[in-house]
């Protein structure tokens, strides 16, 4: 509900406001509008994922101040749509509104006031930590809020115009006019200057009865009703019939003005129909009927929430919902432990999922996380208990689709009524089956960031484009950790006064994958009464901060931005911990997991000395690492292999050639393995034995074609030519470069895949740099096998001090009109090269490895150079070009004037012979007949 441009139209009649200095009191805070609020005011950016812990800061200085004037919050929050579901339509209209406005952000770089999608969790987090108390209803909380503020009789804080039809007796505290960051502080006296509105105050001023204003709400915001479209009597608007037609405050003024006549209920009703007089009568009926639900909303129930906050009595589930939701829901979701949306998947079955700044040719990052949602509905609703409708954006528009709820695994053995009873073991289990993560990878991994850790290995395994960021993504985890510890938060302020630049939408996108695994994660995790320890949601993840990173590492390394030795160690524990392979896993050594690890270049660490591994294992306690597996919190107690798992990677940290040595050993050995059974008399042998398979076969329609070898000079750009072949009938999933990952789906870095999923695999490198040197394998997998090549397509990288230019002419000097062809060349080919020229320094407009000059003319003599990148650093030395002007006639000059006058002549001649046409034509003018001949055959 809530009346549009109700605030705007409060803000020309300001004297309905009372000021005073709000202190010492009780105070109802509208907890999921001023989430949103607060966040939009603090001027955070939106759309890089999230500015948390720049949010977090705000969120404690508001309660702060507060606790400082003497105010006691009490902060309610909603729980869904409730039983009656009567903002569905509305919920479905702000999920399309979101759509449209974050694609206009992630093209232009502008606010759109979308909410990242942790900003919630973070809020709540703040406020338990801070023992503010808060609790969640069991459906929207506005009749509630209104309900326990009048029966305390202090006022209600928001910004939702709602609040501006409930009767209240304290009032209400807009946003809009709540000035806590200049609150007034000394020792006896502080307060915070805001306004109070009342609805006594308004009335009075419009001079309307107070029970009208729900149908002055209703005749406002239906959507049936257009009070534009209104036959409004001239004499009762008292010439504001213009203002009316021009803006929508005065709408609602008129409407104010015209419902100043009537005293009751069904009077209004009955003279609002008789101004529509082009309303059907089934939408008179709706509306009818919209008044009554809309009576029923306004009016104040008896507070189930006074209860709660002074005794910790849980209110009581709605009679409709007593079936569908089992009773110990009722106090973890009171409490705030269990996400909003819990009441509307068990009473409606559905889920309106949340929105992100995202290109609407990407695919909606929340397809990502989708599985997980799907044991989670599996848990809430079992085998039997019907799909569930998800909204989600398809493109720009939002739609819905049916998701079937999965039961697999170890979650077979549990049930929701009695989900709190389970063993903590099973649950963890489910938690972990779910994320496809073993207890094991997560030993040494801090408590709090196991969670976060197991959903980033999830997301690298499952991420539609696949990721490519990890780095980054890591990195700003491992800073976050270490100034929680510190309590440090400068330089950690996400405040946005900056230019808008359109995103990066692929990387974007990416980062949101991971925010939409997190999230779903961490409510099965609560679902699941919290197996892995809640992960503190402000520390993780810094949109623009990530998006920076990101870039830096472009050609840098981790340990080259932060040198720290604790940085370094708990970087390398979470990095290890998300790329460790299962054991038994993608076992053949050319599978895409192990070309992954090969490629990982932040793998290869500086070496540790001992003093650093000491200080290491001394670190294990206070990080709250591998022994609370084993004492801390009923972690299953795991020994097996630990020690040689954890001595083994030790030695590679030690030793990065060793450890880059063990990386490459499995693709090595498939490789030798498919030039073994390639050979004649080994292909023989296959056939008579078993029918080729994937990569192991013999079977020539699996190949792969590129060069042995090229060249490339650093800084340049090269083009790595390639196709490839499967048997008929398969189709490609994915195409992988390696060493460094270059996949089909997206791009990294400098790295850009050109081919497609059919049989072209090219590969472009950008701004080549020396660490390119490598032998370059292809992977690629369809649904029934993979296939590497088994010859690898080995670069070699110069520095391109060797670049010459070269002549097509051996003397320096060309007589004027002629011609002569430069060549940049190097010990490099310049085929798939880009090559820039220059003359005398100045940029030419043609490019490639060879220069055509034609009819040379003085204008063209100069210093000419090549370069093989657009910055000019790797540049030729000068070839010095000198025209010799021929005192006579120039050749190129001569011919091009022959030409000119040829034409003319012809020119002329045509135009005569059309000349004479005419006039012979009007002389012998065909009569009338003619005339109707000549029609018949135009027709």
């Amino acid at each position: 509900m809530g009346v549009d441009d109700l605030c705007s139209l409060l803000e020309d009649y300001s004297q309905i406001y009372q000021d005073i200095r709000f202190r010492d009191s009780k105070l109802v805070v509208d907890g999921t509008n001023l989430a949103y609020d607060l966040y939009y005011r603090s001027n955070l950016d939106q759309n890089h994922g999230g500015e948390y812990l720049a949010y977090q800061v705000q969120v404690q200085a508001l309660f702060k101040a507060l606790a400082d004037c003497g105010i006691k919050p009490y902060v309610v929050m909603d729980g869904g749509s409730g039983a009656s579901d009567i903002k569905l339509d509305t919920l479905l209209d702000r999920a399309r509104g979101k759509v449209w406005r974050a694609q206009g952000a992630a093209l232009k770089g502008r606010r759109a006031d979308i909410l990242p999608p942790i900003s919630t969790k973070v809020f709540e987090q703040t406020l338990n930590n801070m023992k503010v108390p808060l609790v969640r209803c069991f459906g929207e909380a506005d009749c509630q809020l209104a309900a326990l503020a009048s029966d305390w009789c202090c006022p209600v804080l928001s910004g939702d115009t709602d609040f501006y039809i409930y009767d209240l007796p304290a009032g209400l505290l807009h946003l809009d006019h709540f000035q806590w960051e200049s609150a007034k502080k000394s020792p006896t006296r502080s307060y915070i200057p805001c306004k109070r509105y009342t609805t006594s105050s308004f009335c009075t001023f419009f001079n309307i009865d107070r029970q009208l204003l729900p149908v002055f709400a209703l005749l406002a915001g239906n959507d049936f009703v257009n009070i534009r479209e209104m036959n409004w009597d001239q004499n009762v608007l008292a010439g504001r019939q213009r203002e009316i037609e021009l803006s929508q405050t005065a709408c609602l003024e008129g409407l104010l003005r015209w419902m100043r006549g009537f005293q009751t209920i069904e009077d209004t009703l009955t003279a609002a129909m008789d101004l529509m007089p082009n309303m059907s009568q089934q939408a008179q009926t709706e509306v009818q009927t919209e008044v009554q639900k809309s009576m029923l909303e306004y009016r104040l129930p008896s507070s189930s929430l006074r209860g709660f906050f002074s005794q910790g009595t849980v209110p009581s589930l709605p009679a409709e919902m007593l079936s569908c939701v089992p009773d110990w829901v009722r106090a973890p979701l009171a409490r705030g432990e269990l996400g909003a949306d819990i009441l509307d998947l068990l009473v409606h079955k559905r889920k309106i999922l949340p929105t992100q700044v995202e290109h609407s040719d990407l695919q909606s990052s929340n397809l990502t996380s989708r599985p997980i949602r799907k044991v989670l509905y599996g848990l809430l609703l079992g085998r039997g208990g019907g799909k569930v409708e998800e909204v989600d954006r398809v493109g720009t528009k939002p739609a819905s689709v049916k998701v079937q709820p999965l039961v697999h695994g170890a979650a077979k053995t549990l049930r929701l009524d009695s989900l709190t009873q389970a063993d903590r073991a099973v649950r963890l289990r489910v938690c972990l089956e779910t994320l496809g993560v073993e207890v094991e990878k997560l030993e040494g991994v801090p408590a709090h960031l196991r969670l976060p850790v197991a959903v980033t290995r999830y997301w690298l395994r499952r991420a539609n484009p696949e990721p490519t960021l990890l780095k980054a993504l890591l990195m700003v985890m491992v800073q976050g950790e270490q100034n929680r510890r510190k309590g440090l938060t400068i330089g950690w302020q996400g405040y946005s006064n900056s230019i808008f630049r359109p995103l990066d939408c692929v990387v974007a996108h990416s980062f949101n994958q991971w925010q939409a695994c997190l999230k779903d994660a961490s409510q099965l995790n609560l679902l699941l009464c919290k197996p892995l320890p809640e992960p503190h949601f402000a520390w993780l993840y810094q949109g623009r901060l990530v998006h920076r990173r990101q870039k830096q590492l472009l050609n840098r390394e981790p340990e080259e931005i932060l040198h720290s030795p604790q940085f370094r160690r708990l970087y390398r524990r979470l990095l290890g911990a998300v790329t460790q392979p299962d054991p038994g896993a993608n076992r053949r050594a050319g599978g895409p997991e192990a070309q992954l690890r090969a490629s990982m270049e932040h793998l290869h660490l500086n070496t540790q000395d001992e003093e650093e591994e000491e200080e290491e294992e001394g670190e294990e306690k206070e990080l709250g690492g591998a022994e609370d597996l084993d004492q801390g919190s009923d972690w299953p107690r795991v020994t097996v292999g630990t020690r040689y798992r954890t001595k083994d990677r030790k030695d590679r940290s030690r030793n990065p050639e060793l450890g880059r040595k063990q990386e490459w050993e499995g693709i090595m050995k498939h490789k030798k393995e498919n030039q073994r059974i390639n050979k004649p008399e080994n292909q023989r042998i296959n056939q008579r034995r078993h029918k080729p398979q994937g990569p192991l076969g013999a079977d020539p329609d699996w190949h792969v074609e590129y060069p042995a070898s090229f060249c490339v000079v650093e800084g340049s750009t090269a083009t790595i030519p390639c196709s490839f072949t499967h048997p008929a009938g398969l189709q490609v999933n994915r195409v992988v470069w390696g060493p460094r990952v270059v996949s089909s789906i997206i791009a990294e870095n400098r790295f850009l895949y050109q081919g497609d999923l059919v049989s072209d695999c090219t590969l472009k490198i950008n701004k080549t740099v020396k660490r390119d040197a490598a032998t370059y394998l292809l992977h690629f997998e369809t649904d029934g096998g993979g296939y590497t090549g088994p010859t690898g397509d080995r670069a070699t990288v110069t520095d391109g001090e060797d670049v010459k230019v070269r002549s097509s002419v051996t003397d320096h000097v060309v007589k004027e009109g002629g011609q002569v062809t430069l060549t940049c060349t190097s010990a490099c080919s310049f085929h798939q090269l880009d090559v820039h020229w220059y003359r005398n320094g100045h940029a030419l407009s043609e490019t490639g490895p060879a220069l055509h000059l034609s009819c040379l003319t003085n204008d063209d003599a100069g210093n000419y150079t090549c370069s093989l990148d657009s910055s000019g650093k790797k540049t030729s030395a000068p070839w010095s070009l000198l025209v010799l002007v021929d005192e006579g006639r120039n050749k190129c000059r001569s011919d091009w004037h022959l030409t000119v006058s040829v034409v003319l002549k012809v020119l002329w001649a045509v135009f005569l012979l059309l000349l004479a046409g005419l006039v012979f034509a009007k002389r012998s003018a065909p009569g009338p007949e003619h005339e109707i001949v000549y029609s018949e055959v135009v027709r």
